[in-house]
């Protein structure tokens, strides 16, 4: 973001600016310098080349590509993911719960997102030999989407609706004091 005000800044100097010079003629000589860097990531995130558009494009609409190429990298990035690819979402609110929830229940759904509540089987495969769920008699893995219908967990669901998320965060807190 930086480089890119930067050469914005430049461009839109007079025209007997050394900076600006070096800059027109390492394009000039096809020299690979801050031009051509520029110009490399102006075009990756969906701007037009600042050495000739530096007038119209403002400092907003550079922030603005950056998050906007930032969020669609990750979500590239966490829909690949072989672990938390099938939770990623659309929904804003999926992701503010930081916001919302206290910093011990934000740590809970933060585990319960990754998969990694301490005490499930599967979270820690090579830890158990067998991976049946100690909770129920059905030959099923103990995964965190089994518990969370376990006839085992019966009593620690009580009083939850399940499709809520505070309600699930109770559960693991009452589940993981039983797993231990």
């Amino acid at each position: 973001k930086k480089k890119l005000l930067f050469l914005k800044k430049v461009m839109a100097k007079e025209d007997n600016n050394l900076c600006k010079r070096s800059i027109i003629n390492e394009t000039i000589l096809g020299t690979e310098g801050l031009g051509h860097e520029c110009k490399v990531i102006a075009k990756t995130i969906g701007l037009p080349d600042l050495m000739y558009e530096f007038a119209t494009t403002s400092k907003d609409d550079i922030g603005k590509a950056i998050k906007k190429h930032s969020e669609r990298k990750t979500k590239e990035e966490v829909e690949a993911s072989r672990k938390v690819g099938d939770r990623a979402t659309e929904n804003p609110s999926d992701r503010g719960y930081l916001t919302c929830m206290t910093l011990p229940d934000s740590r809970i759904w933060m585990r319960v997102r990754a998969r990694s509540i301490k005490g499930v089987k599967v979270n820690t495969k090579r830890s158990h030999a067998n991976l049946s769920c100690r909770f129920c008699v059905d030959n099923v893995d103990e995964s965190q989407e089994h518990l969370e219908v376990c006839r085992g967990g019966d009593f620690e669901r009580r009083k939850l609706k399940m499709s809520n998320r505070k309600s699930k965060v109770i559960f693991w807190r009452r589940m993981t004091t039983k797993m231990i």
